[in-house]
């Protein structure tokens, strides 16, 4: 994309922004929709969660529509948002208004999302836990800015760009949806079945017994009886940057995926076998704060060698009764509803499932057949998952080149 930048100007930020500072008491508001920075996505300009004045305390600022929210608390974390209503935000943000006559209000807010800008605002940030910027020191800053006829025709194309990326967004949360309430219909026998029996079994939370019709070949257990094995992981303080990759708390995500952005390698030697991971196993953390205590993973593909810490646990099921991909399943279902935060024991920053606790639940679990055509119809959705979230960061990549290269 070539931009010729010949007649563009350089304007202070006070020039083209108008800092809008109307104070407003949650208690005594008219409106009706609260957005706290909690409620903003990094790089992401639409607002798709908020709260309510009824929840807060203290006093807010007022937004109108076409207002730009701007996170001034914690600047490096990206948050910006475009107000597609009135209501109120957290003084920890900036309430900012376009003067049309130097800057088109649809082209505005991509400023927010520029490198330039966000370097800018960190530059500037002042204090230490809790950075944050000033009015008067942003005021200052210059940008460079294209006329007001050309700053229209690239607003329209980020604008597509921005769509495009909303789009997929859209199929990608579709598809957590599917996947999550075919998940949830199989953990409580919702299952397709021409003969099907009245049992007893445990309610969700596992707090009481209920009568429930489920297919007629699937049984419950207590989970100690179909197990084989659990094996805990073990501790290592050393470090070695050729050495092999542990499991750690921070490399399971909250949808329970394996994350290796930021993997620890300890020293090979004297690491016993069984510590290793191989194909198929599934991991059980064991340790965490409480609301993350119970994120599961199951590893279908193991790429290079690797080991698990003290904080999970490695579940080994008797395949005659359950494989692992439904064991994977049933664990993630129950951390989703919040039974492991429910059970876990607890002490100061952290919390524990210990397996004598794990394996004491019952699992419904379906006939062997069942199981398989289970593990195919979330393995499908799981791959188009995977697809649109690719889709998606190349998106966002295209739409960020967009707009650094224009700013």
């Amino acid at each position: 994309m070539m931009v010729d930048k010949s007649k563009w100007k350089i304007y202070r930020f006070e020039e083209f922004a108008q800092n809008i500072s109307q104070r407003v008491d949650p208690k005594s508001t008219d409106l009706s929709i609260f957005v706290g920075l909690e409620h903003i996505d990094p790089d992401c300009l639409h607002i798709k969660q908020y709260g309510y004045p009824s929840d807060v305390e203290g006093t807010k600022l007022k937004f109108y529509k076409g207002d730009v929210i701007f996170g001034k608390r914690r600047a490096y974390l990206r948050k910006t948002a475009l107000a597609e209503y009135d209501g109120i935000c957290s003084a920890h943000a900036m309430v900012l208004r376009a003067k049309t006559d130097v800057i088109d209000e649809k082209f505005f807010p991509f400023l927010f999302q520029s490198k330039i800008f966000q370097a800018c605002a960190i530059d500037i940030s002042v204090g230490g836990l809790s950075p944050t910027i000033n009015w008067k020191d942003i005021a200052k800053q210059e940008f460079l800015l294209p006329p007001k006829k050309e700053q229209a025709r690239l607003a329209e194309l980020l604008w597509a760009a921005d769509e495009v990326v909303e789009r997929e967004k859209e199929v990608k949360e579709r598809l957590d949806n599917a996947y999550k309430s075919f998940v949830f219909s199989i953990m409580n026998g919702e299952y397709n079945s021409i003969k099907k029996k009245l049992i007893t079994m445990y309610s969700p939370y596992q707090t009481k017994k209920i009568q429930k019709k489920v297919p007629d070949n699937w049984n419950i257990y207590c989970l100690a009886d179909i197990m084989l094995k659990t094996q805990s992981g073990f501790a290592e303080g050393q470090r070695d940057d050729e050495g092999i990759i542990q499991l750690r708390m921070n490399n399971v995500t909250k949808d329970c995926r394996f994350d290796k952005t930021a993997i620890t390698r300890v020293p090979i030697n004297k690491i016993a076998k069984t510590y290793y991971i191989e194909t198929g196993d599934v991991l059980f953390n064991n340790t965490n704060s409480p609301e993350l205590v119970g994120k599961s993973v199951i590893f279908e593909k193991i790429n290079e060698p690797m080991v698990f810490s003290n904080h999970f646990t490695k579940l080994c099921p008797n395949s005659n009764f359950l494989t692992n991909r439904f064991l994977y399943l049933w664990l993630v279902y129950n951390y989703s509803i919040g039974l492991f935060e429910r059970r876990c024991i607890r002490w100061v920053g952290q919390a524990a499932v210990q397996a004598e606790n794990l394996l004491s639940l019952h699992i419904l679990v379906p006939s062997l057949s069942d199981q398989k055509d289970i593990e195919i119809i979330t393995k499908n959705i799981e791959y188009n998952i995977e697809d649109i979230t690719k889709q998606i960061d190349r998106s966002q990549q295209l739409k960020s080149v967009l707009i650094n290269k224009i700013f």
